[in-house]
């Protein structure tokens, strides 16, 4: 029996015969609210559980219930300013190398003559700036990779032609 929470319909595995909770507890006879106490009770952390069914006053099945119900919440950390920064920051960052990464793959299909056509044109004209600012962050990060990770970083670029 499984009391992990979550939607076991779309599981990886190819099609299962396993028995739904609730069918495993009508086999055993089990009334809905025996049911939901197990499963509550089967949610608990393996220590805590054996802490405190093996203490000197054992906590019956109603009370390891509310165990499981009352450190849910804690689970989950609270959102604080400091941690919605940080994930910002990281989605930022993720999304910065997603942008080097689609410019590596649009590379293998111009070259540096035709996107400087491009601007001499008059394409992008307007996003200049943007275009620098973009182009000294990829040299500064290159730069702090050389410094970091052997094999990446100034050394080793190459011409594009």
């Amino acid at each position: 029996f499984d009391a992990r929470g979550g939607d076991r319909s779309k599981s990886e595995v190819g099609l299962t015969f396993a028995t739904s909770r609730a069918q495993a507890a009508e086999n055993a006879g089990l009334s809905r609210h025996q049911a939901l106490t197990a499963v509550r009770i089967a949610a608990i952390d393996e220590d805590e559980f054996e802490n405190r069914v093996e203490s000197d006053n054992p906590p019956g099945t109603s009370i390891l219930a509310q165990v499981s119900k009352s450190t849910r919440c804690e689970r989950v950390s609270p959102i604080t300013p400091e941690t919605y920064d940080r994930m910002r920051q990281r989605h930022a960052a993720a999304k910065a190398l997603d942008g080097l990464l689609h410019l590596e793959r649009s590379s293998r299909e111009t070259s540096v003559t035709q996107i400087l056509d491009f601007i001499a044109q008059g394409g992008a004209a307007d996003e200049m700036k943007r275009i620098q600012l973009g182009l000294n962050f990829a040299t500064a990060l290159n730069n702090a990779l050389g410094k970091t990770r052997p094999g990446f970083g100034k050394p080793s670029l190459k011409p594009v032609e």
